[in-house]
Formats: structure tokens, C-alpha cells, sequence
């Protein structure tokens, strides 16, 4: 009886040091790529259209609000970073520089993008902060700017559409900008490039989506949080990540960047590795326990006598 729990008790450690060791890679996995590359891998991003109304961005706050509970209790993670992106239809625009000469006309897209001023720093210009009469003040990315020839302080002349007075809608750009910090986690969501897009605050984007009101499109971006899991350990941390891989498997709408897959592959991979290495080193080692524990009481009636 005595040898038959022993048996027991080294098949039981055996298989606890192999949960253990591949319960960590995960983590360690994940803390590599983050280290090599810089960034975040897991990104998780959610579209959809929302109909117009006058408050368009507590309308998308509403949203971001109802996407955070669904996501937090789906998979228990919690977030790093969010952010939500709201766009309106494309505006036909003609840059004053050109009014008077070969009139190429520019298709711009309004744009609102949550909390931009605290992840970016201006490269020239200002950040808008008053408003000309009829005049809509607006920033553009360094891409935007070069590819467009654009420059501050330009105006650009809406065409085939005016406010419910009639008037000719103008737009300024005031700024240009860039991320603060390349690494920073926001930036690992919102589109870097932006090649079409004019930043409006929240009051200039609203007064212009109020003219067109048109469908608006809103797009949530999220970071979870890896430090946030404390239920099941280092399990319950990749369970959370491949709970989060398979939402965006199921809705058409969310969407993981190739990074998580990278990163659920390499540790894949590895996982592999591990298993194959202590299955090759757990049957010596068993096999070696179980002659020391029989022999054992053998050694020690030999000593004794």
C-alpha cells in the first residue's frame, strides 16, 4: 500500500512540474515579444455605424462603454489602453492654394479620435482652440500634410455642400501632429499613417456631422491589460487571450491584429518544445525514483544489520 502511494505521489509531482513550467512560458512569451518589439501584441478592434444624432461622440462613449463590460466579463481581462475613432463621410475639399489655379479637388475624411491631444505633440501649428465664424479648425497628420502639400494656417473650401444657412463651409488646418511616444500603447491601435484624415474637436466634428447627417462610423480600439489577471494565474492569462482570439473569430466586426497571433503560435511552438523534453526526461527520472523508493527499505535492513 505504502509503495502504491508513492507511486502516486511521483506521477503527481511529475505532472505539477510540468504544468508549472508551461503555465509561466506563456507569460514568458508574452514579456519577450513586448521587450524585442516594443509594443503590445494583443489589439482588439470593433466597428460598426451608428445612426446620426446630435451627440455623436456620447453616443460613442455609450458604446465604448457597453464593448468594455462585454469584453471584461467575456474574458476577464481588463484594459491597458482605449480608445474610440469616429468618422464621417469624406468631404470634397479644394485647398485655397489652388482656388485659383488647377482647382484638384481633395477627398478628406472627418475624423474624431478620443484623448488625440494627450498622445500626440504638434510638429507645427496649434491645437485648435476657438472657432471663426464658419470657419472649421482642424489638425492632419505629417503624412497627410507632405502627401497633400498641405500647409498651416491653409484654408480648405467644402464643395456641394453648405450649413442650413447656405453658407460656404471652410476648413483650417491649424496644426500638424505626430505621437508623442512611438512605443506607446495607443498608438499600437490608432492607424499611424492617416493619409486622408482632418482631427476635429469634439464641438467642430459634432457641428459638421450635424450638416451632413450622415450614418457616422465608430471604431473602438482596446489593450488588455496582462498585469490585471490574478484568477488562475498565468492559465487564467492565456486562457483570457485566446477567449479574446475567438470573439474576434465570432463577430465580423472585432478584430485581433496578426501580433496575438504571433505571439499564441510562438508559445505554441515552444509548448511543443517543452512537452517533448519532459517526456524524454520524465520516464528516466521516474524509473530511477521508483528503484531508489523500492530499494530503499532493502538499503536500510542491510545498514541496520
Amino acid at each position: 500500500m505504502k509503495r502504491l502511494l508513492i507511486l502516486f505521489a511521483v506521477a503527481g509531482g511529475v505532472a505539477l512540474f510540468r504544468t508549472l513550467s508551461l503555465d509561466r512560458l506563456f507569460r514568458n512569451t508574452l514579456d519577450s515579444y513586448v521587450e524585442n518589439e516594443n509594443r503590445e501584441p494583443f489589439a482588439v478592434e470593433i466597428t460598426e455605424e451608428l445612426s446620426w444624432e446630435p451627440s455623436m461622440t456620447e453616443a460613442a462613449k455609450r458604446r465604448k462603454g457597453e464593448y468594455q463590460n462585454w469584453q471584461e466579463e467575456s474574458t476577464g481581462l481588463k484594459r491597458k489602453e482605449e480608445f474610440f475613432l469616429l468618422t464621417q463621410a469624406n468631404l470634397n475639399v479644394v485647398p485655397e492654394y489652388q482656388a485659383a489655379e488647377s482647382k484638384r479637388r481633395l477627398f478628406l475624411t472627418p475624423t474624431y479620435l478620443e484623448a488625440l491631444e494627450e498622445h500626440s505633440m504638434l510638429a507645427e501649428g496649434e491645437f485648435p482652440d476657438s472657432e471663426e465664424e464658419g470657419v472649421y479648425p482642424c489638425l492632419v497628420s505629417l503624412n497627410t500634410y507632405y502627401t497633400h502639400h498641405l500647409s498651416v494656417g491653409e484654408r480648405l473650401f467644402v464643395q456641394n455642400l453648405t450649413d442650413k444657412n447656405g453658407n460656404e463651409i471652410i476648413i483650417k488646418i491649424a496644426g500638424v501632429i505626430k505621437e508623442k511616444e512611438s512605443a506607446d500603447a495607443y498608438w499600437m491601435v490608432a492607424p499611424k499613417d492617416f493619409e486622408s484624415n482632418l482631427f476635429f474637436g469634439k464641438e467642430a466634428f459634432e457641428a459638421l456631422a450635424g450638416i451632413q447627417e450622415k450614418n457616422i462610423q465608430l471604431r473602438f480600439g482596446m489593450i488588455p491589460d496582462a498585469d490585471s489577471v490574478t484568477s488562475d494565474g498565468e492559465a487564467g492569462l492565456k486562457q483570457g487571450f485566446e477567449k479574446l482570439m475567438a470573439l474576434g473569430g465570432e463577430q465580423k466586426e472585432v478584430t485581433m491584429t496578426s501580433d496575438a497571433l504571433k505571439v499564441l503560435n510562438a508559445y505554441e511552438l515552444q509548448a511543443k518544445q517543452v512537452k517533448a523534453v519532459m517526456r524524454t526526461l520524465e520516464v528516466p527520472l521516474v524509473l530511477l525514483l521508483l528503484g531508489f523508493l523500492f530499494t530503499m527499505p532493502a538499503i536500510i535492513t542491510l545498514v541496520l544489520l
